[in-house]
């Protein structure tokens, strides 16, 4: 089972997510360079709304047992994509190197409190973002709480800048 379109279920880790076209970052240059660092824009972009594996208190949910609760879910509350926040964000972890923008969706808080209700957990809701660019073009990186955001290097770069201000949500 896998969960509806617009969203994905990665079939490794079980996290859910929402994707975006790759035109909405059409004004974002494809390389940038952070403190010395080379980065590449990414080639899919997407924002994970649910890390499912690499969440402890969620092991012990099946794949299938997810996307079901989820479907549900969304069937009620759809989540979409509302804003891009004017928030870069620098993430260094296991050797990945990453640039991510925060952003806000509907529905969110709603989801984790009914997953938290569903599967007997407490989890923190995990903040909305879109990794944009990395050493590798596929590359992403897990952001499981508010606490782990705000502890991140902000990044201020004038042409990330100017590029969020172009941007159109469909």
């Amino acid at each position: 089972m896998s969960v509806r379109v617009p969203y994905n279920q990665s079939e490794e880790s079980g996290s859910i997510r929402l994707g975006l076209g790759s035109g909405i970052f059409a004004p974002f240059p494809s390389e940038i360079t952070w403190n010395g660092l080379q980065l590449v824009k990414k080639e899919e972009f997407h924002v994970t709304l649910l890390h499912a594996r690499e969440t402890p208190r969620l092991t012990h949910v099946s794949n299938e047992e997810l996307a079901s609760f989820f479907d549900s879910f969304v069937e009620r509350n759809p989540i979409g994509l509302l804003s891009f926040l004017d928030d870069f964000r620098y993430v260094e972890e296991y050797g990945k190197k990453t640039i991510l923008v925060r952003c806000t969706a509907s529905n969110l808080e709603e989801l984790f409190a009914a997953c938290n209700d569903a599967f007997r957990v407490q989890l923190p809701t995990q903040p909305a973002h879109v990794t944009l660019y990395s050493l590798e073009r596929s590359v992403g990186i897990h952001i499981n709480s508010g606490e782990k955001m705000e502890g991140l290097e902000h990044v201020h770069l004038p042409e990330l800048e100017a590029a969020l201000r172009e941007v159109r949500l469909l």
